[in-house]
């Protein structure tokens, strides 16, 4: 499945982008696993890449992982409402995150792992 969007708020102006999602079962027994990718870009150079899955393996074991980069140029003005106009300062915010989670089946509907 893939859905492009567009987007518009105050900080990004305009920009767009697309989610692509799959969706497949590994094995006819197993519940189904995912993997969703989405990739968003604005008109002031703003973008934003993520990739998700969950797998669900045989036994009952799951592993999930995710991985974002974001980079969001932007102004800042100072702290408070009366921070003059004059104030205004370019900066770039980049941001890279992972997360990886190992689950094992120990009993029926409970697993457990780092």
């Amino acid at each position: 499945m893939i859905l492009p969007f567009l987007l518009y708020s105050p900080e990004t102006k305009l920009g767009g982008g697309t989610v692509a999602a799959g969706y497949r079962r590994l094995q006819p027994d197993l519940p189904v696993s995912s993997l969703l990718t989405a990739v968003t870009g604005t008109v002031r150079r703003q973008v934003s890449l993520e990739v998700s899955s969950q797998l669900h393996l045989p036994g009952g074991d799951r592993v999930d992982a995710s991985a974002r980069f974001e980079h969001f140029p932007d102004q800042f003005y100072g702290v408070g409402p009366g921070t003059p106009d004059e104030a205004e300062e370019a900066y770039t915010s980049r941001f890279f995150d992972a997360n990886l989670r190992a689950q094992r089946q120990v009993w029926s509907g409970l697993r457990v792992g780092p």
